[in-house]
């Protein structure tokens, strides 16, 4: 092997991806070649950070409807993206309030949610309803950016 064989990739450099956090999951050594399949977390290589964008987003409440026999309500949020990207998987807290004092906390994952760039989409959430009038705070507090792998 001269020295214009260089489509192998060296132990040294297989280290230096792995110290700087790249998610190397298989590999095999051989002779200081990787003779196996490398795989990246492209997810985390590739995904926008959602704190570097949260101020663009704006979140209204835009309606409510009683379900089961009263006992519970679907609040439906409005969610602008103000981004040129198409976000995934919100992560969001609602806190439902009575003054001061917080009746009921809430925090969830929806893995099917999308929103557009430049876009307006509805995040529907089912809460316990309350007798008294209650402030309904909404906090989105993660979304995946989308990428061509997912």
């Amino acid at each position: 092997m001269g020295t214009s064989d260089q489509r192998f990739i060296s132990k040294d450099t297989v280290g230096k991806l792995c110290y700087e956090k790249i998610n190397i999951l298989v590999c095999s050594m051989v002779d200081d070649r990787i003779c196996g399949v490398i795989f990246l977390n492209l997810i985390g290589v590739f995904n926008a950070d959602f704190n570097d964008y949260k101020l663009q987003f704006t979140t209204t409440l835009e309606s409510e409807k009683f379900v089961n026999d009263g006992k519970s309500k679907v609040l439906v949020f409005k969610v602008v993206n103000s981004t040129n990207k198409d976000w995934r998987q919100v992560e969001y807290s609602i806190v439902l309030r009575d003054g001061n004092s917080i009746i009921y906390p809430k925090h969830a994952i929806d893995l099917m949610w999308k929103v557009k760039a430049q876009s307006i989409a509805d995040l529907k959430v089912e809460m316990p309803s309350f007798e008294s009038d209650v402030e309904v705070i909404l906090e989105v507090s993660n979304l995946r950016g989308s990428s061509i792998f997912r």
